[in-house]
């Protein structure tokens, strides 16, 4: 969530959204094995962080797919962030499900999962089946890993028959509804869902609060999205291909 992104820009109003967002149709995550993809630490939460722990309250299995340790976010000492951004990503999950989640940390390159391209697919591929539901950015997300990490999970998920639900974060900001051709999906927060959402984001402390010298990736001008009561997605296994 971080590369290319951390320079403090004007973005466009979110209230383009409003027709898409009062259009979507109500979604209850089917309760089945849930694996989330997260391209970095922090993704889990801004992505899917209330269906999370949506889940975990149900007494569904979830397991993060962590594909990359997010060192890329700053200048400075990679291996120190990249250790920081592990720490605070297992205390957001914490935070979320109440528990311990299983995290299977893949170590691709911030910045350069494109470049893993099969690799990935293989990765996901391993832990989903046809009664698995796979959770990872829309392909549209406007950021390199997002968007790679989207591409890889519509593949692996259409080679294992899993059910496929693609959240949106940069997109809100950086792409226009026209661009998305397929209705969103609603899953509306409980209030204690909401709480566990908002703890699991004071966690990654490295995003909202920055190193010190660079804009914080997660200032307040791009959390908007965040502080609505209900995440959104978009199911690619109804209908036509949600591009």
């Amino acid at each position: 969530s971080e590369v290319g992104i951390v320079t403090r820009v004007e973005l466009p109003d979110l209230g383009r959204w409003a027709p898409q967002r009062t259009d979507a149709q109500r979604w209850e995550p089917p309760r089945k094995l849930t694996v989330v993809v997260a391209p970095h630490p922090d993704d889990e939460t801004l992505l899917s962080g209330g269906l999370i722990a949506h889940q975990a309250r149900a007494g569904v299995p979830v397991i993060v797919l962590a594909v990359t340790d997010g060192e890329a976010a700053y200048p400075g000492d990679p291996d120190g962030l990249a250790r920081q951004r592990r720490r605070e990503q297992r205390q957001a999950l914490r935070a979320l499900a109440g528990e311990e989640l299983p995290v299977l940390r893949l170590g691709l390159p911030d910045g350069r999962v494109e470049d893993h391209h099969s690799s990935l697919v293989a990765a996901i591929a391993e832990h989903v089946t046809v009664d698995s539901l796979v959770v990872a950015p829309w392909r549209l997300d406007h950021h390199c890993d997002h968007e790679a990490v989207g591409r890889a999970a519509h593949e692996a998920a259409g080679r294992c028959g899993a059910a496929l639900a693609e959240g949106l974060f940069w997109a809100w900001h950086h792409r226009q509804p026209q661009e998305m051709v397929s209705r969103l999906r609603e899953l509306p927060l409980s209030r204690r869902e909401v709480e566990r959402r908002r703890c699991a984001l004071s966690h990654h402390h490295s995003q909202v609060a920055g190193d010190g010298a660079s804009t914080p990736v997660l200032h307040s001008g791009v959390l908007g999205p965040f502080d609505w009561p209900s995440e959104y997605f978009i199911l690619s296994n109804e209908g036509d291909d949600p591009l």
